[in-house]
């Protein structure tokens, strides 16, 4: 089923495989989150296209260590050719000086077209550190 498609997403992710995790998506797919929308902004609503997303992190993030996410169960609702999953995690991501940790929560909507599930969009929560 679609379960298959977040463990390459969370697998990408985790590695710094943008056009891996891009993959998973639907070409139109967009992302959503409260963040600034540049450097020192105000944090605002930013959606952004998954092609745009990519771009971002290409430029941005350099993964020198696997980011480690501990993924609690997820909650699924199907219906027919859609799911909703509610995935809470906690990250940690070790490449600098000092491990970096937060908990998030990403809303995936996928959506199925023949026998292919993709994400179609993907909401989620902004970070919170966590000791």
């Amino acid at each position: 089923m679609f379960d298959r498609v977040l463990e390459r997403y969370y697998d990408a992710l985790c590695v710094g495989r943008w056009d891996n995790l891009a993959a998973q998506f639907w070409n139109d797919a967009h992302l959503s989150t409260v963040r600034p929308r540049g450097a020192g902004g105000p944090e605002e609503v930013v959606s952004i296209s998954i092609a745009e997303y990519v771009a971002e992190a290409k430029r941005t993030v350099a993964r020198t260590k696997p980011l480690e996410i501990e993924r609690d169960a997820a909650r699924v609702d199907v219906v027919g050719d859609v799911a909703h999953v509610v995935v809470e995690y906690r990250a940690t991501d070790r490449s600098g000086d000092a491990p970096q940790v937060w908990r998030s929560v990403d809303f995936f909507t996928l959506v199925r077209h023949g026998e292919q599930w993709r994400i179609a969009a993907l909401v989620f929560a902004p970070s919170v550190t966590t000791p």
